[in-house]
């Protein structure tokens, strides 16, 4: 072992736990974190939605189907920022910036285009083609 020797108080093993702490001392975990952040939320919790496919088996399969084609032909659908004709004089943008809660603090995240192009594609074409399946559908 290398580094200078611990010292242990008693009841404490090292671990960060002292060695008579039991099980029970966690099952109010989850309350003491509620009580902990409650001065900071000043809001009543939302539901999170359903979330599930919104097309039938048959809807479902037609839109991989038609979303292999999309890909393999290469199709980038317009109106998304991602089309090479959408791009600014600078070509595809390296950077994004976040604003970060309400005081204006930002933050810039690195958008390498060997890594997020390919990715916004698939996206977009996912999107386009879920949108125009759902107006057909009436969903």
């Amino acid at each position: 072992m290398e580094g200078q020797p611990s010292h242990h108080l008693p009841g404490q093993t090292g671990e960060g736990h002292p060695l008579d702490e039991q099980e029970s001392d966690w099952e109010d975990l989850d309350e003491l974190i509620a009580n902990d952040q409650a001065s900071d939320i000043r809001h009543p919790s939302v539901d999170v939605p359903a979330h599930g496919c919104p097309f039938s088996s048959e809807t479902e399969t037609i839109f991989h189907a038609a979303l292999a084609v999309v890909q393999e032909q290469g199709i980038v659908p317009e109106g998304y920022g991602v089309a090479e004709e959408e791009w600014f004089a600078e070509g595809y943008p390296t950077h994004e910036h976040i604003h970060l809660g309400r005081g204006g603090n930002k933050i810039s995240v690195t958008l390498p285009i060997e890594v997020w192009w390919a990715r916004a594609v698939r996206w977009v074409q996912g999107l386009e083609l879920m949108e125009h399946l759902m107006v057909e559908e009436g969903l």
